[in-house]
């Protein structure tokens, strides 16, 4: 009789230990399922973020190569710039140096058409700033005010009836898209006047213009 106990038992026990491992694979497909979400939603924000990385460099890139075209625009000589000569200019440096040459330049138009191939070929930025030390030294531009008032007692040069030296300045000023008009001139002058001082102790390694290779 106490083996027909045993059977049942043993039957019982074969039960339970099988709902114990169904049990445990539920349990682990449930992790698994878990973890799989969990990777679908991990997947699906680097998706998002590599598209929009994605766009941003498209965006960057497009306006990088906008950025380049214009710069190249900008930056290139005008058609038919003349070839290097030996004719040298150095930045005027006195007021004796500038009532010499604002004459010359009515007078002599071969030495005003050499003097503008000159300092075309040295121009090499779009940055029109630093050609205006193309033509004055530091030191004498900030002895000049556009009317030569000042807010001292001192009278300054007054820039605005060096009429031929501002056209001067007009004509290297521009690129092969753009040549200022004489107003553009005298307004950019006039806002550089109120920092020449400031400008004489600024390295020249920032202010002039690299020059063309040759």
């Amino acid at each position: 009789m106490w083996l027909s106990t045993i059977a049942p038992c043993k039957y019982r026990m074969e039960a339970l230990q099988s709902r114990l491992k169904i049990a445990q694979l539920e349990q682990t497909i449930a992790s698994l399922e878990r973890k799989n979400t969990s990777l679908e939603r991990s997947n699906a924000l680097l998706t998002d973020a590599l598209v929009n990385k994605m766009d941003v460099l498209m965006n960057n890139s497009a306006w990088q190569r906008q950025a380049l075209e214009e710069s190249i625009a900008v930056n290139r000589p005008r058609v038919g710039l003349p070839p290097r000569s030996e004719f040298e200019f150095a930045p005027l440096d006195t007021e004796e140096q500038l009532d010499t040459l604002e004459p010359k330049l009515e007078a002599d138009q071969e030495y005003r058409n050499h003097l503008q191939e000159y300092l075309l070929r040295q121009v090499f930025s779009a940055n029109v700033d630093n050609r205006l030390h193309l033509v004055f030294s530091k030191s004498l531009f900030a002895q000049f005010s556009w009317t030569s008032a000042s807010r001292s007692t001192e009278l300054k040069l007054q820039l605005s009836r060096y009429t031929n030296i501002l056209e001067l300045f007009r004509i290297i000023g521009g690129n092969e898209t753009i040549v200022p008009t004489a107003k553009y001139v005298a307004e950019f002058l006039k806002r550089k006047l109120k920092y020449a001082k400031q400008r004489i102790h600024i390295s020249a390694a920032k202010l002039l213009f690299r020059k063309r290779v040759k």
